[in-house]
């Protein structure tokens, strides 16, 4: 029998100015009993109806259900005392409004580990016991305020409970649907079921077996009317696991209530899905560009290798140098070393005075070619035939010089006066590779007859095979001046491998700080997101501990759904940074590369945004009291 005995009982709730809502309330309402209370608003109806149904607690006092003590009672032995002993029924009706009544029904029995198709059988049971058996399919939120109380009415009948507690259950109600909920209510309390029912209507009180006045939070007169209570009903058949879910219900629940919130689902996923593509767009963009660094490698610098008399000690030896560098069979030597792909030998002369106008003289370097049978060897002449030798009466030109002189078209084939002689201008040198002071000088043949100044340094410049400038520049200048290598300075560029892991490390630790900071702000943008959704969810969550769910449970829902939104983010911004990362590629002409392992990655980086994000949102769901959360 399920005696509910309240002895001296008083709530005050807390606060600056703290109210007291009940005042040693001594109460015992028997098995199968019909309790109407009622009251002025604020006398404390609804908070004695809190804590009849364990939604509260009182400040002091002593509340016993049957033979137990309510008092030392965790939150969970609560929540399974409540579920086992009550069905709830609210004025507000606190509904899953799109979902269907047979959705709203089963609810009340969703944390009582009962299988989905008994479940299912006792909803539809309950339906018909209020008359909406041919409503099952019908989402609430398009039915009338009656028939959404007649909901809440089956959902409360599913539970099985031996008492139902109902706060104003025909309030928001006209007179006819009123009358069709508390009639429900009455034949739930003819089969024995124990029915209290807060209200302000005095007609519908007095077809009660007791009336309870309260005011101020007292109970200012405890009145029986005639009528007797009746013995109560037998336990639920069924076998029920009470304050328990099982895993494919819960699922199930979870998934239709992202399926039937399709706007909120979309923009928390679209949340994830940005965070994972921002990622994995950065990294993806990362392991492009890293590919493109031996491109660019054999593109510029790194393949060439230069060779110079400029550290010469002392004049003698410079010109035995500048000697030595004249020589071909030197140079063809150098041109026979591995990696070695092109190279040219250069003797540097005082600058001259150059003329390309009568009257209009400008000092520019002189540089003689050592092999002017293959000129354009590594000078880039355009328009200028590559097998053609230079002639000895024949110059090329610095592009800049030829500004500088201003020096007529080379179509034209102009001439120029060097020292006095007279030499034609059949190229203009547009890229000279390390060596960009040629592109300030006149070039001519070192076998030119006419005099051009004593020679100051030799240099040569070599282009290398990919990866060859570090043993080309080892061996060039012994291939070049086997007697005097020891005379030499060599320029190479840094070792490819060691530049490729610098610039991979400095790439490495970009992504890292990106991947970061996007991680950070994604899962603070989550949490934001998701504790917003619990505000919004407030009254469901509310409801979900009535019914039985525990703290547990509730958090719960927050995580699964944070998981599977993750999962369907994940994959979405998995597509979106591969289709970011080919279309940056492509607009840099670069070869894409897509690395496999960031596909598993993206789903794990989801996994971890989602539930870091919903961290937050999932304590502050199970920390709701559902007194709180459904007072009207």
């Amino acid at each position: 029998m399920t005696r509910l005995s309240l002895r001296s009982v008083t709530h005050t709730y807390p606060g600056d100015y703290p109210i007291t809502a009940l005042r040693d309330v001594t109460l015992t309402i028997e098995a199968g009993e019909y309790v109407a209370l009622v009251g002025p608003s604020g006398s404390g109806k609804s908070t004695l109806l809190n804590i009849l149904g364990l939604l509260d607690r009182p400040t002091s006092g002593a509340y016993r259900i049957g033979d137990t003590d309510t008092a030392p009672l965790s939150d969970s032995a609560t929540s399974l005392l409540r579920t086992r002993t009550f069905g709830i029924i609210f004025q507000a009706f606190h509904l899953m409004d799109r979902r269907t009544s047979l959705d709203n029904a089963a609810m009340g029995t969703l944390y009582h580990g009962l299988d989905s198709s008994e479940r299912t059988r006792l909803a539809s049971a309950a339906l018909h016991f209020v008359g909406l058996a041919n409503a099952s399919g019908q989402r609430v939120s398009t039915m009338s305020g009656g028939q959404r109380q007649r909901v809440a009415i089956a959902r409360a009948i599913t539970t099985g409970a031996p008492v139902i507690l109902a706060d104003e259950p025909t309030g928001n109600l006209d007179t006819a649907s009123g009358e069709a909920v508390i009639t429900s209510l009455e034949r739930l309390n003819a089969s024995g079921t124990t029915l209290i029912v807060v209200t302000h209507d005095l007609e519908i009180a007095s077809r009660a077996h007791r009336i309870i006045t309260l005011r101020d939070g007292t109970i200012v007169s405890d009145t029986p009317t005639a009528h007797t209570p009746r013995p109560a009903p037998p336990p639920p058949t069924e076998k029920r696991r009470y304050s328990h879910v099982r895993f494919t219900d819960f699922f199930a629940d979870v998934w239709r209530g992202l399926a039937t919130h399709t706007s909120r689902t979309i923009g928390l996923a679209a949340a994830i899905a940005l965070a994972v593509t921002f990622a994995l767009t950065t990294i993806g963009v990362a392991f492009t560009a890293r590919y493109q660094v031996s491109d660019v490698f054999d593109a510029t610098a790194n393949r060439r290798v230069t060779v110079a008399t400029e550290g010469a000690s002392d004049q003698q030896m410079n010109a035995r140098l500048i000697a030595l560098s004249r020589d071909h069979d030197n140079l063809d030597r150098v041109r026979r070393i591995a990696g070695v792909e092109e190279a040219a030998a250069f003797i540097y002369r005082p600058a001259a005075a150059v003329s390309a106008h009568l009257g209009h003289t400008e000092s520019v370097d002189v540089v003689s070619l050592v092999d002017s049978v293959r000129p354009t060897q590594r000078l880039t002449v355009p328009d200028y035939p590559r097998s053609r030798p230079l002639a000895t009466d024949e110059v090329f030109i610095g592009a800049t010089a030829a500004a500088t002189i201003g020096l007529g078209p080379v179509a034209a084939r102009p001439a120029v006066s060097i020292n006095g002689s007279v030499y034609t201008v059949v190229g203009i040198v547009t890229d000279a590779g390390l060596r960009a002071e040629l592109l300030n000088s006149v070039i001519t043949s070192d076998a030119t007859p006419h005099p051009l100044g004593t020679p100051t340094w030799a240099g040569l410049e070599i282009r290398t095979s990919p990866g060859a400038a570090q043993q080309v520049a080892r061996l060039a200048p012994v291939a070049w001046m086997p007697t005097a290598s020891a005379g030499l300075t060599t320029t190479a560029p840094p070792d490819p491998v060691s530049m490729r892991a610098t610039i991979e490390s400095s790439v490495t630790a970009t992504l890292i700080t990106l991947t970061i900071v996007s991680i950070i702000a994604a899962v603070i943008a989550l949490t934001g997101a998701m504790t917003s959704t619990v505000r919004q969810r407030y009254h469901e969550f509310g409801l979900r501990r009535t019914i039985g769910a525990r703290r547990r449970h509730i958090a719960s829902i927050i995580v699964v759904e944070t998981i599977i939104l993750s999962l369907l983010g994940g994959t979405v911004g998995i597509a979106l940074s591969v289709i970011a990362t080919l279309g940056v590629a492509i607009a840099r002409r670069w070869q894409p590369v897509i690395e496999p392992a960031l596909l598993p990655a993206g789903v794990a980086l989801a996994l971890v945004v989602g539930i870091l994000g919903s961290l937050m949102g999932a304590w502050k769901a199970s920390r709701i009291s559902p007194a709180d959360a459904l007072r009207v």
